[in-house]
């Protein structure tokens, strides 16, 4: 079964004025190359994470996708700034039994990182 991937919504806040963009990758491998890709400058966005904004990001093509593959969702930024920052909501319940959240390389088995695919 095929299917492909064209849009994702991220549940995004922000602390402060972070002012960089985010890039945004579906990848088949956590650290592997970019499948497809866009970056985004989000605007507006909440200060809180337990109430944030959901981002429509489209990506210039659409992915085929495989039922039961693994994909990875990741979002990077290209500097850091501790003072000005975006933060990705995540969710205790585990919304996605399927799905992990990793920070760098780190699994965090029991929260899952909010994602609306499409």
């Amino acid at each position: 079964n095929a299917s492909s991937i064209r849009e994702v919504s991220l549940a995004l806040a922000q602390k402060n004025n972070p002012t960089y963009p985010i890039i945004v990758s579906l990848r088949e491998a956590l650290d592997g190359p970019d499948i497809v890709s866009t970056t985004i400058l989000p605007s507006s966005l909440s200060k809180s994470y337990l109430d944030p904004t959901w981002v429509p990001v489209s990506f210039p093509s659409a992915l085929s996708v495989i039922s039961g593959n693994t994909y990875y969702l990741v979002l990077s930024v290209s500097t850091t700034d501790s003072l000005n920052f975006y933060r990705w909501s995540t969710h205790d319940a585990n919304p996605y039994p399927s799905g992990v959240f990793y920070v760098g390389s780190v699994a965090k088995s029991f929260n899952d990182a909010l994602a609306r695919i499409r």
